[in-house]
């Protein structure tokens, strides 16, 4: 006798795919350092996921020029930490996540022991900074990391796994080198302006570099090729995109 069941699961569509292992993502470890709009996009698609186990890491609070970009935060969010936000947002979506956050700067209240924790750690950062860091970080723990970068209609999403590939600083030009430089000046003052400038961005371009991301680490935890020592660069202005070696 045939037994079908009242109700599918949760992930019945995804268990549907030949190669899928749902229980792999429930046992992830995933180190998301950047609660921006493309912080929330990489949150939002690990808890649709079922991605067991997350910590989020951001050292800012939300204002309402983010509730435009940003899917997991609302109004009663101003003025809140990004990442306690976010968590709390990925709980709902999936109540079965383990999701921590760190109100916390990656550089300065991160220890090494949550690279070492995680299988693979998303960047969704906004600088170079702290890109050179997260780069150092995972090398030490060899563990692999995708960096999403956006700009208005533009962005990019790369694997890094030093030594097997090349690593971030690899990609960096000159004028990538002065533009640390500027952060670190001296100059307090003439730093805090440097920071605050930011780049604009819009949330359909966050989706698009943050799925791709999600796919990535997906792909990676379930021993696929990914893009490791490689780049996927979107164009939105002429739909137009390429994988590139560095």
């Amino acid at each position: 006798v045939l037994s079908i069941p009242e109700t599918e699961g949760r992930f019945a569509c995804f268990e549907s795919i030949s190669w899928w292992k749902q229980k792999r993502l429930q046992e992830a470890k995933i180190l998301v350092v950047g609660a921006g709009a493309l912080g929330n996009e990489v949150i939002k698609n690990l808890a649709l996921l079922g991605v067991g186990n997350v910590l989020i890491v951001d050292f800012d609070t939300i204002e309402k020029s983010n509730l435009s970009r940003s899917v997991l935060f609302r109004e009663s969010s101003e003025g809140l930490p990004k990442a306690e936000c976010a968590a709390k947002a990925a709980k709902e979506i999936y109540a079965d996540m383990d999701v921590r956050f760190i109100h916390g700067n990656v550089m300065a209240d991160l220890g090494y022991g949550w690279f070492t924790w995680a299988d693979i750690i998303i960047g969704a950062l906004d600088n170079r900074e702290a890109r050179l860091f997260l780069n150092k970080a995972s090398y030490y723990a060899q563990r692999p990391w995708l960096d999403g970068g956006i700009d208005i209609f533009n962005g990019i999403a790369r694997g890094f796994n030093p030594p097997k590939s090349s690593c971030y600083e690899c990609t960096m030009s000159k004028a990538d080198w002065d533009l640390v430089e500027k952060r670190r000046s001296c100059s307090l003052i003439a730093r805090k302006a440097f920071t605050n400038q930011g780049t604009p961005t819009t949330p359909t371009q966050a989706s698009i570099i943050a799925a791709v991301q999600v796919q990535e680490a997906l792909k990676y935890l379930h021993g696929m090729e990914y893009l490791e020592g490689e780049g996927y660069i979107f164009e939105g202005i002429n739909h137009s995109s390429y994988k590139t070696e560095f």
